[in-house]
């Protein structure tokens, strides 16, 4: 409970929470990109392509994909509104900006993790299996990728890949993502609203009167 019968500070309540809200969500989202980076490039090495150009522009994209988001956290805390004395709040156009681009981008980040580590991440044997003493020896030597990454790093990686992308929590991340915090379409509205369009008319409209 924090208004009674202050109904007109209902809205700015709403959207300072929203606000401070969206902020500590993409202040925790570049670690998930990070996960990605180093999952990609680990999985590309040990799969033998880690020096293919291909393989590297999938990587770009990701490390493009996590720094606009981890700019944009930063921006939106440097170009603070301060309220009070002692009270800064993020840049309202900036953290929904960077919010956006996360959700909206979260499924194509994962689809090129996913296209760099291969089938077989979902189709690996399981631990027991592997450790089974009968095929334990094939295993090891049909499923090494590079020679000098070992077999069960290989495995451990698919493993995480899967718990990332393909699991119950994987699956779980591809809604909150674009749902927590708020719907895309929330954040396209605040984006708008909050943005300085006179700023901008105000430009155009120099420029049509001319020198």
């Amino acid at each position: 409970m924090f208004l009674c019968g202050e109904w007109d500070f209902s809205g700015p309540l709403a959207g300072l929470f929203a606000r401070l809200h969206r902020f500590t969500a993409i202040s925790y989202k570049p670690p998930t990109g990070d996960m990605f980076i180093g999952a990609a490039q680990l999985i590309a090495e040990a799969n033998g392509v880690g020096g293919a150009g291909h393989i590297r522009e999938k990587i770009a994209s990701l490390i493009t994909y996590t720094e606009i988001i981890r700019a944009c956290t930063k921006t939106a805390a440097l170009d603070c509104e301060r309220m009070a004395p002692g009270i800064a709040v993020p840049d309202s156009v900036y953290l929904n900006v960077g919010k956006h681009y996360f959700a909206s981008h979260f499924h194509e980040a994962s689809r090129i993790l996913q296209d760099i580590a291969g089938g077989l991440f979902i189709t690996q044997p399981s631990e027991a299996d592997y450790r089974n003493p009968d095929v334990h020896g094939l295993l090891n030597k049909y499923l090494r990728g590079d020679p000098s990454v070992p077999t069960e790093t290989r495995l451990r990686l698919f493993n995480l890949i899967k718990d990332l992308t393909a699991s119950d929590f994987g699956g779980y991340n591809y809604v909150v993502i674009l749902h927590g915090e708020g719907s895309l379409e929330a954040q396209t509205l605040t984006t708008y609203r909050d943005y300085d369009l006179e700023r901008c008319k105000q430009l155009v409209l120099d420029a049509l009167e001319g020198p």
